[in-house]
């Protein structure tokens, strides 16, 4: 009995493992896909289910465990969150109104904020690396 199911295959999206190891491309699985996988996993268990389907049997054990949506937690953390949904607000300000933002102006703006909000001493040090970059 071959399982089928549909999948994103993602292969632009690849780590490297190691420095002697070869890229590994990570696969993409549709929310309905996890769905059906973890109906047959209730059916037939994770084991036989990965074997069918090639879904690594830690993915259909963490899908049983946490479900199928994404959690929303990952990404990076902001180091001055007033300042950068000030910044966001400006941002898009600008952009509705038809002006172009750039690199210097949207740094400008940065620095601006953060003396408002008096933050500018820890915010100068990451400037002067944005600067530099300019």
């Amino acid at each position: 009995m071959r399982l089928l199911l549909e999948s994103k295959d993602n292969s632009s999206q690849t780590k490297a493992r190691s420095a002697h190891q070869p890229f590994k491309a990570y696969r993409k699985y549709t929310t309905e896909t996890k769905e059906k996988a973890i109906e047959l996993c209730k059916k037939l268990g994770p084991c036989k289910v990965s074997n069918e389907l090639g879904i690594p049997e830690s993915s259909l054990r963490r899908w049983q465990k946490n479900g199928v949506l994404p959690t929303g937690k990952g990404g990076r953390k902001p180091l001055f969150p007033e300042v950068e949904a000030d910044l966001m607000r400006w941002f898009r300000d600008m952009r509705n109104r038809g002006f172009a933002v750039t690199n210097y102006s949207l740094l400008t703006e940065a620095q601006k904020i953060a003396k408002q909000k008096k933050t500018l001493r820890g915010f100068r040090i990451l400037l002067m690396v944005a600067w530099s970059k300019i």
